[in-house]
This record gives structure tokens, C-alpha cells and sequence, in this order.
């Protein structure tokens, strides 16, 4: 497992680590098979009876109360998003400014107090976003272009921005029930990604773009996210 993932209490270290290129954000982790996921050594080789039970409410379990509430004006934005990469076979223009880095520094300096629960959350939340990118948030389309972005080693947190980073926060109640958050913990991360969303709704001019360019790896249009 990965430590970089476990260190901010938010992700047990194995759902990411078990996502691979190949599914549609808003349905399972990509290659994910709920046994695997949770499920390790000897608890593989049950009876198939007992294993069903088991994934069975490994499922209850992941299909919790675990919801955000997306603003309005994110949603407009995801929308225009999934237009430009699937349909119109845009891309956005990378490296983007201001980055991930930089809206959840700006996130930070817009609360009176600089409190080490907002920097965890902060922390947190780029740790996710650099883990899952590649993984879980791209689109077919666009994974070439990707790649090239990357190529030259900075994280997806200094080189994507807000279109990207608000995909996250679609996946996130799919990913926050393998926490070992509960009840009132879990309560309060909810309102703190909620007040992020927020922040991104009162700046979304300076944070989103409306100029997509051309994919330079045009694949053929139809929509859908990896796979």
C-alpha cells in the first residue's frame, strides 16, 4: 500500500492502488472487483458461498450514505467538459494556470485562520489527485495528450487545473467509504469538500477555461470515460 495515500487518514492505501487505465468514472474503480479490493491473502481463497456474502456487503457497505452535493455551476461546468473531450474532440490546454496547487493554496488563504485541519484536507486532496488521475478521471480521448503532459515528471496537481480537480470530487463517494472515517468524522470531510466546491463556484472565472484546443490525438467521438 501506498504510504503517501494512508499518511492523510483518508484512503486505506488499496483502492487506488488496484485502479487501472480502463472504466467509466461513474462506475466502479477501474478493474476493480470488490473481493480484491478489500479482500487480501487467505480471505481469497473462501468457500465461493461465503466470498459472495462477503463482497455482498463489502457492497452495502461502499453504497452508504457517503454523498456531495456538486453546485449547480460545477455541474454546467462538467457538462461543457464531457462536450469539448468527447464530442468535439477538445482537450484542455496544458500546463494550466492556475493549477490544482494553486486553487488549493488560494482555498487555504481564503479562510481567516490557517488551521492544520485545512491543511490536511488540502494535503489530502492533492495525494488523491495525483494518485488518481491517470487512473480514474481521464477520458479516452484525452489519455495521449495526458501522457504528454506528464512526460516531464511534475505531478498532475502542478500541471492539470480545475476541469481536471473537479472530477475528483464526481469519484470521491465512490472512494471515501474504503476510509476509516466515521459518523461525525465522515460528516465533517463531507462539509469541508462541500466548502471547497464552493470556493471553486465564487472563482470559477479564474479558475476554469473556456478555451479548449484541439486534441492532438483525436480518437473517435461517442463520449465515455476510460475504457
Amino acid at each position: 500500500p501506498d504510504d503517501g495515500l494512508r499518511e492523510h487518514g483518508m484512503l486505506d492505501g488499496v483502492a487506488l492502488l488496484h485502479a487501472e487505465l480502463g472504466e467509466d468514472l461513474h462506475g466502479r474503480l477501474p478493474g476493480e472487483e470488490l473481493h480484491e479490493v478489500v479482500l487480501e491473502g487467505d480471505h481469497v481463497g473462501l468457500p465461493a458461498a461465503e466470498r459472495e456474502a462477503v463482497v455482498e456487503a463489502i457492497r452495502a457497505h461502499r453504497n452508504g450514505p457517503v454523498k456531495l452535493t456538486i453546485p449547480g455551476p460545477l455541474k454546467h461546468h462538467l457538462i461543457n467538459d464531457w462536450d469539448n473531450v468527447t464530442r468535439d474532440l477538445k482537450v484542455v490546454p496544458l500546463p494550466r494556470a492556475p493549477n490544482v496547487e494553486a486553487l488549493l493554496d488560494q482555498y487555504v488563504e481564503s479562510k481567516a485562520s490557517r488551521t492544520p485541519a485545512v491543511e490536511e484536507l488540502v494535503s489530502g486532496l492533492k495525494t488523491y489527485f495525483n494518485r488518481s488521475l491517470e487512473a480514474i478521471l481521464l477520458y479516452t480521448q484525452e489519455q495521449p495528450a495526458v501522457k504528454e503532459a506528464l512526460a516531464g515528471g511534475l505531478p498532475p496537481s502542478a500541471v492539470f487545473g480545475a476541469e481536471h480537480f473537479l472530477r475528483l470530487f464526481v469519484k470521491l463517494p465512490e472512494l471515501l467509504p474504503y476510509t476509516n472515517l466515521e459518523g461525525n468524522s465522515l460528516t465533517l470531510l463531507r462539509a469541508r469538500l462541500e466548502d471547497v466546491m464552493r470556493f471553486m463556484v465564487k472563482n470559477q472565472a479564474a479558475f476554469f477555461t473556456a478555451d479548449y484546443v484541439a486534441n492532438p490525438h483525436p480518437a473517435s467521438p461517442g463520449g465515455g470515460r476510460q475504457g
